[in-house]
C-alpha cells in the first residue's frame, strides 16, 4: 500500500497515524494549498459551469484530500472528517474548525494538522503570480520590503 502513496501521503499518515490509533478521535481536520483548481489541469471551470455541472472529482482523488481519507480509512473512523483547501489559509481554516467544533463538544477529540509540498507545477505556477522571488535570499526577508518570498518545504504537521 504505501508504495502506490505519494511522498506527501506517505509522510501525512506516517505523521497522523500514530498520534490517533490507539485513542478514539471524533474528526479529523487537515488543511492544504494543494487542492485547488489551478493544480489540476484537467479541472475547466468554464465547461463545467456552462453545463451547470462542477465536478469537485479532480480534488476528492487528489494527493491533498487523500491524506484524511487515509488517516479515516486505517483507523476505520466514520466520524468527522474535512479537507480545507486555500492558497495560505487552509491551516488557519482548519483550526477554526476545531475550535467550532470543540466550542459545541468539548469532550471530544479531534486531530488537526497541514499538508503541503513543493512541486515543479506548482512553484513554477505561484512564481508567474508574483510569489517567490528567485533573488532573495533568506537574510533578505526580513530586510526588503518588495513584493514576492522564498519557497520553502511544508512537512506535514499534527497535533
Amino acid at each position: 500500500m504505501l508504495r502506490r502513496m505519494s511522498k506527501a501521503v506517505r509522510m501525512g499518515i506516517g505523521a497522523g497515524l500514530p498520534l490517533i490509533k490507539d485513542r478514539k478521535t471524533d474528526g479529523i481536520i487537515v488543511g492544504t494549498a494543494n487542492g485547488d483548481g489551478r493544480l489540476y489541469p484537467v479541472f475547466k471551470p468554464d465547461r463545467g459551469l456552462r453545463r451547470g455541472l462542477l465536478t469537485p472529482a479532480n480534488f476528492v482523488q487528489s494527493t491533498p484530500n487523500a491524506i484524511a481519507g487515509q488517516l479515516s480509512l486505517l483507523t476505520k473512523n466514520r466520524s468527522y472528517n474535512a479537507t480545507h483547501v486555500h492558497n495560505g489559509l487552509a491551516f488557519e481554516n482548519a483550526l477554526i474548525d476545531a475550535k467550532m467544533s470543540l466550542s459545541e463538544k468539548p469532550d471530544h477529540q479531534y486531530l488537526v494538522g497541514g499538508v503541503d509540498e513543493i512541486s515543479s507545477y506548482n512553484y513554477n505556477i505561484d512564481y508567474l503570480a508574483g510569489w517567490y522571488d528567485k533573488t532573495k535570499s533568506n537574510e533578505d526577508l526580513y530586510g526588503i520590503d518588495a513584493p514576492g518570498t522564498i519557497a520553502g518545504k511544508a512537512l506535514p504537521c499534527f497535533w
